[in-house]
């Protein structure tokens, strides 16, 4: 697991890679202020993984599956969206 990892346009928030099975995740998370933008922010958070890359970096140091994850938090409410 590494956290703010440089990889592709800049720096995701979380990485976890499974080394022996070639498989990672990409995490990037948002806060927003207010409940209603949370299904937003979880599609900012994603559009910033394609934009800047992030998964296809790691898929060109040979991970053959990469998972990315957007995840919103509103005070204790979460929203997890899957690219």
């Amino acid at each position: 697991m590494e956290s703010n990892y440089e990889n592709g346009l800049g720096r995701s928030d979380i990485v976890i890679k499974d080394r022996k099975n070639r498989r990672a995740v990409v995490i990037e998370t948002k806060i927003t202020d207010s409940e209603n933008k949370l299904d937003l922010a979880c599609k900012k958070a994603l559009r910033q993984i394609a934009e800047k890359q992030y998964a296809i970096a790691i898929e060109k140091d040979g991970y053959k599956q990469v998972i990315s994850l957007g995840i919103a938090f509103y005070q204790k409410q979460c929203c997890v969206k899957k690219a």
